[in-house]
């Protein structure tokens, strides 16, 4: 085993360390840590391994707490969830970026779901996590804060102390492992004690609102992040668990991606899923008849809004992502001279708006007049004026396969989770060697058969 330098050899040094350990049912004081972690265990690998840029500095927990502190005690005292014990059939842990839609912000995975909820009379609670210590949606008595169980959690999990040594010692050998083949330090023991810790009291929190609330079905989305302790505990009270797909899954997503068939403690029993193109990856995890071709509803319906908009010749959208930020603003500074005549809108992630002007290329590419560089917009729009997108694997580049752009990926870390595109010659790979204009004038296919990945 080599150490890894791309994303698929990432996961498959992840892959052979798991079987070999058996760490999806390795347990320190009770709880599947490295399953409870496994998607925290890949980025901060793939941080370590400059595979991935690791993420804004200022969203790192600590920061969560200290900062905004009145903000946080405000939110985690009067939103408490523990204090909201009315029963309700449906609990849903809504996802934690907004997005304003005719000047309301709203959640657009769930939002519409909860539009139906509220036609049909059922009852209902929403579970809010902060994004960037604020909430940005309009509170109702239908919404609760995480802030306390998330702070209160995160600090138990810093003062937590782990009682079976042997597991320790074991533990240290797999980190002494990963660091030899990887030639790097990584502090898995550290990351486990702290997340064993956090586990332990979130999910005696969730278990006991749980068992005040008496929900019927728990909704959640981006539920291999930190909500393994919440799912357990619903499972044990035999709540049916439901998770919204979010982005993107392929084989080399490991928050679904396992190589042989698994039962998951710490992963929903039901997976909404945009449609059947999506399913082969999570086989693995889900039985089939609970894996549900439930649509995304918020862009089948804002899409219509955009059906006489005209492509404008020569406009490229480029999409940006916080993991690659600093390596696609690399390769536009390479191809941006070549491409003068083209009319470029850059668009960045929303975790990019405070870190972009301090990217490499930042400054080189401002002095272009061809490029803007775009926050809040209206994504849509500019993908249905667009001639031509391009990015690495962002799920924004599915969206603008169903507004008949074509699609142009950089050769970067991560082109692995969007391999089948450019199987069907549906995108163009560009290598920084190659001719960006020729790529350009190669014939791309449109999705014109209008297939719905979205």
């Amino acid at each position: 085993m080599k150490k890894p330098t791309t994303i698929k050899e990432l996961c498959e040094f992840i892959w052979y360390l798991e079987d070999k350990y058996d760490l999806l049912n390795f347990e320190l004081d009770g709880v599947k840590v490295w399953q409870y972690s496994r998607m925290i265990i890949y980025y901060e690998l793939a941080y370590k391994l400059n595979i991935l840029d690791p993420p804004n500095k200022s969203q790192k927990n600590i920061k969560m707490i200290f900062k905004n502190i009145f903000s946080l005690l405000k939110n985690a005292i009067i939103y408490n969830p523990l204090l909201n014990f009315r029963n309700v059939d449906n609990i849903i842990f809504t996802h934690n970026r907004s997005k304003k839609i005719d000047g309301e912000y709203i959640d657009i995975y769930t939002k519409y779901f909860i539009d139906d909820l509220k036609k049909s009379g059922k009852s209902y609670l929403c579970y809010e996590k902060p994004f960037h210590n604020q909430h940005l949606r309009k509170k109702d008595s239908n919404t609760v804060y995480l802030d306390f169980i998330l702070s209160i959690s995160i600090l138990y999990g810093k003062l937590y102390r782990i009682k079976n040594d042997k597991k320790l010692k074991k533990l240290k050998s797999i980190e002494d492992e990963i660091n030899n083949l990887a030639q790097i330090k990584f502090k898995l023991l550290e990351l486990a004690r702290k997340n064993t810790g956090r586990f332990k009291l979130s999910y005696q929190i969730y278990h006991y609102i749980f068992s005040k609330i008496k929900p019927k079905k728990v909704f959640a989305v981006v539920a291999y992040i930190y909500l393994g302790d919440m799912l357990k505990a619903a499972k044990d009270l035999k709540i049916d668990t439901i998770e919204f797909q979010h982005g993107i899954i392929s084989k080399y997503h490991l928050g679904y991606s396992y190589p042989k068939k698994e039962t998951l403690d710490y992963m929903t029993n039901t997976f909404y899923s945009w449609g059947n193109f999506w399913h082969n990856p999570i086989n693995n995890i889900f039985d089939k008849k609970n894996i549900i071709e439930y649509g995304f509803d918020y862009f089948n319906k804002v899409k219509n809004n955009y059906k006489t908009i005209q492509k404008k010749k020569n406009k490229i959208i480029i999409i940006s992502q916080t993991a690659l930020g600093n390596e696609i603003m690399n390769y536009v500074s390479n191809i941006i001279e070549s491409l003068k005549s083209y009319s470029i809108v850059y668009k960045l992630h929303p975790e990019e708006y405070t870190l972009y002007k301090s990217y490499r290329r930042f400054e080189t590419l401002s002095q272009y007049n061809n490029i803007q560089f775009l926050e809040n917009c209206d994504l849509y729009k500019e993908f249905a004026e667009s001639e031509y997108q391009m990015g690495v694997f962002s799920t924004a580049l599915y969206e603008g396969l169903n507004f008949q752009c074509k699609t142009i990926i950089f050769d970067l870390n991560g082109v692995e989770y969007i391999q089948e595109l450019i199987h069907e010659e549906l995108a163009v790979l560009y290598n920084k060697q190659n001719d960006i204009l020729k790529t350009i004038k190669t014939k791309i296919k449109v999705n014109s058969d209008g297939y719905k990945y979205i």
